[in-house]
């Protein structure tokens, strides 16, 4: 499980989420679909990624109502930092040294196969439980690049 620095916000904290793919340096994290906080998260519009840096650690999350429905970032100086324009955050983070995030026609296909897709069929548990199972053996990817 990945540890995260003391003080930290608790939204940006890895360890709750699986390793689901990697991009780049960036580790792309979901809540396990079979576990409570992913069972919480989805039927309420909380559901979002995490892109995880791991050498850095630095964190972004995708919008959900969990962050006003703005991209998140953390830490940038000092603190969080949330636009609902990736463009723009793409350029702050740019501006304050991050590795390059996802160009946003990668950014938008990861929100809609790991989060939208979980929103849809979050009432129907045949779907749920299929998409479940293939995301769970989709973790080895993070053993790679994508």
């Amino acid at each position: 499980m990945t540890t995260w620095p003391e003080g930290a916000p608790p939204p940006h904290a890895p360890g709750a989420r699986l390793c689901i793919e990697r991009v780049g340096h960036w580790e792309v994290r979901a809540f396990d679909p079979r576990g409570s906080l992913h069972r919480y998260f989805s039927p309420r519009g909380l559901l979002h990624l995490q892109l995880w840096h791991p050498a850095l650690d630095l964190s972004l999350l995708s919008p959900s109502r969990l962050t006003g429905y703005r991209y998140e970032i953390f830490p940038i100086a000092g603190w969080k930092w949330a636009t609902r324009d990736y463009e723009r955050l793409r350029h702050r983070t740019r501006e304050a040294g991050w590795p390059r995030l996802p160009d946003p026609q990668r950014m938008q296909s990861l929100e809609a196969r790991h989060v939208a897709v979980h929103e849809r069929a979050c009432l129907d548990d045949g779907v749920s439980a299929e998409i479940a199972t293939r995301l769970c053996a989709s973790s080895a990817h993070c053993n790679k690049e994508v």
